[in-house]
This record gives structure tokens, sequence and C-alpha cells, in this order.
């Protein structure tokens, strides 16, 4: 199993204005990358993105995000499904 963890640094430029074509270098470098499991850090905003559907175009078809109260979010993508034990308020599946 290959696990890449990340930090795209304030939200890979999403901090104030999240788009998907700021993602889009990001998902082709994860791509490349060919990581079964993948953390990423600073994901600011991402929040307000479709992260399910821009996620399964990366090829992860699971996806966790914690959202925090600093806004520096937090995101699980896995191309197996994820097994969630015990639960945290702000962490959950994200579906839009």
């Amino acid at each position: 199993m290959k696990l890449l963890h990340y930090n795209v640094y304030c939200g890979q430029g999403c901090k104030t204005d999240a788009t998907e074509e700021k993602l889009a270098k990001l998902g082709a470098w994860l791509k490349a990358q060919a990581a079964d499991v993948v953390g990423l850090t600073e994901c600011n905003n991402w929040d307000k993105l479709p992260l399910a559907r821009i996620a399964e175009g990366w090829g992860y078809p699971h996806i966790e995000l914690l959202v925090t109260k600093s806004g520096y979010h937090v995101v699980l993508l896995a191309k197996l499904p994820i097994e969630r034990f015990g639960t945290y308020a702000p962490f959950s599946r994200h579906t839009n």
C-alpha cells in the first residue's frame, strides 16, 4: 500500500476563492504519484467545492473531510473504502 501526505499550503490558491480549476495541477500530480491513500492538509475553503466528484476524477472514490475551526481543513482520499472507528463530530463524509 502506498501512502502519501501533502500540505497544499493555504488551499492550493483556494483560500479566498475556491475553484476546481485551481486544483487541476494538484490532481494531475496526485494521479502521477499513484498513492492508494492520500492525506492533504491546509485544504482551506475546500468545503465549498464538489470534493467527492473532484476526488473521483483524480482516482479516489472515497473521501473524508475534517472541517476545522481554524479553516485549515484536512482531507483524506482513498482508492478503497474508508472504515471509520468512533466519531469526531466535524469529521464527515463529503458528498457534493
